[in-house]
């Protein structure tokens, strides 16, 4: 009587073929659950930045000013991608995350804006919805896109990070 292990070893060519069909089933089923595409989050609109052309896109404003907020220097730290889209965000032009696109009208009633003096502003109460920091930066055309710090102020009567 043959042990299982000489019946493997004349069948090898079976085996090796069994096990490659499984393992294209898996990545075949794998890819059908997740439907194999990826998308951005669902509120993040894709909108023309400046300089850019592109068929479909909206263009924006000529005073719109682009930036986000970083928390403690982290990677994984800006606004408004923590947020999973915004009705005012759009793509970074490498589409890795997105960042905020708005015109120099805010009152400084809302939560975040910029006002018509060109202060960048995020209020204390919307920050600590999206994350735990002790820093808070800003990045935008005006910094060369380099994070700088804000400083704690008041905007609306509330406490706010700035940057002007």
């Amino acid at each position: 009587m043959r042990s299982t292990l000489d019946l493997l070893k004349e069948k090898w060519f079976i085996v090796v073929l069994v096990v490659v069909i499984l393992v294209l089933i898996a990545i075949l089923l794998f890819r059908s659950n997740n439907g194999g595409v990826e998308s951005a989050p669902p509120a993040t609109q894709l909108i023309q930045q400046p300089g850019s052309s592109s068929a479909g896109q909206a263009a924006l404003p000529a005073n719109t000013i682009i930036f986000c907020l970083q928390f403690d220097g982290r990677q994984d730290g800006h606004l408004p991608a923590l947020m999973g889209g915004s009705p005012d965000a759009v793509l970074n032009m490498d589409k890795t995350g997105s960042n905020w696109a708005l015109t120099p009208t805010a009152t400084g009633d809302e939560d975040y804006g910029i006002l018509p003096n060109g202060t960048f502003f995020a209020k204390e109460e919307f920050l600590k919805k999206w994350a735990i920091f002790s820093s808070v930066a800003i990045k935008c055309d005006r910094t060369n896109w380099q994070p700088k710090e804000m400083t704690l102020s008041t905007i609306g009567g509330k406490p706010a990070r700035i940057y002007n």
